[in-house]
């Protein structure tokens, strides 16, 4: 007997480290749902497999009851031999249709669960896959971010150093501008000075 299929609750969901999860449960229990509905339906094919052999043994039982109820009567010996050979024949048939019926359920049963076997596996390689996919994908675009941040600080860093050069180039430029403004100073200075204290 099948066992009912059940979803184990718990309080945390157990996720992988360092990747990101993309199955939910409810997709868990869509593919669980589908080989549950599948395993029903099974279930019964198999019990209208076992309505019809009790109906046929029934069948059996009530053909019994007509002919020994018609036993009594005023039959000749060959037509009793008659209706015994067919009443056994007729038992054959149904004997042989039940092995055929059990024998089919029993195919029946072996197949259900190599498809539902087979659906698990199929689901266990998708979510793998998709698992897989997410990861690599998670991982390219982890690389592109780190190539992007470190163009934009390399960009940022050329973009200072440039900056910074012309800054210190005018700080030249001022510095040489104070140092002529002052030797002209100087010079006029000099010149203002009485010629005995001029320097030779």
């Amino acid at each position: 007997m099948m066992e009912e299929a059940r979803i184990t609750q718990t309080d945390e969901t157990a996720q992988p480290t360092g990747m990101p999860v993309l199955i939910t449960d409810d997709d868990l229990k869509m593919e669980i749902g589908r080989w549950v509905v599948t395993s029903l339906n099974k279930d019964k094919i198999l019990n209208r497999m076992a309505e019809i052999q009790q109906q046929q043994a029934s069948a059996i039982a009530n053909m019994k009851a007509t002919i020994d109820a018609a036993a009594p009567l005023a039959e000749s010996n060959s037509k009793l031999g008659a209706k015994n050979k067919e009443l056994s024949d007729a038992i054959t048939t149904v004997r042989a249709e039940a092995k055929d019926a059990i024998a089919n359920a029993k195919d029946a049963i072996a197949n259900a669960k190599a498809e539902s076997e087979a659906e698990i596996v199929a689901a266990n390689n998708k979510a793998t896959t998709s698992v897989l996919d997410a990861k690599a994908d998670s991982d390219a675009r982890v690389v592109i971010a780190e190539q992007e941040a470190s163009a934009k600080a390399t960009a940022e860093v050329i973009a200072t150093k440039e900056e910074a050069r012309k800054l210190v180039d005018e700080a030249t430029e001022k510095l040489e501008k104070q140092d002529k403004t002052i030797v002209d100073l100087k010079a006029k200075l000099e010149k203002l000075k009485p010629a005995k204290k001029r320097k030779k």
